[in-house]
């Protein structure tokens, strides 16, 4: 897992989401848009992937969010844990993602990007998310990668 970085970060959209409180399911939104809503399956690996994940009900305080990115062979590619602090006010939404992007030096390091493999045909195909809330599987999700 040398030379890659991915980042979860915490993105409060509940404004944004007009989602209705009484939803009772967890969700998580794939999209290659930063602030996007549309979800998407398959993604190129010269750009980012955002998963935005609306909790089934509003949390406060200090989460630990994890976020397992798996390639197409199987092989676990990131391990992110993230500290989410909603703090007293209470919210359904955080953010994770994973950046495809060319290294540069000192860029790559403040993006959370992955160096571009030297072979690209490893990231094409099938991909997994597992996204963990607190140490426990909250959503489980697939989708296509092409180079």
């Amino acid at each position: 897992m040398s030379g890659c970085t991915v980042r979860l970060c915490v993105l409060l959209l509940s404004t944004l989401t007009g989602l209705s409180q009484a939803q009772s399911v967890t969700k998580l939104v794939l999209t290659s848009q930063a602030d996007g809503l549309e979800p998407e399956t398959s993604f190129s690996c010269n750009g980012s992937i955002y998963g935005y994940l609306t909790l089934a009900e509003s949390a406060t305080g200090k989460h630990e969010m994890e976020g397992i990115w798996i390639m197409p062979s199987g092989k676990e590619k990131e391990h992110s844990k993230s500290t989410v602090d909603f703090g007293a006010e209470p919210s359904r939404t955080a953010q994770l993602w994973l950046g495809f992007q060319p290294e540069t030096p000192g860029l790559s390091a403040l993006m959370g990007s992955i160096p571009k493999p030297v072979s690209e045909p490893l990231y094409d195909g099938q991909w997994r998310l597992v996204v963990l809330w607190d140490h426990q599987i909250l959503a489980k999700t697939s989708f296509q990668v092409k180079c």
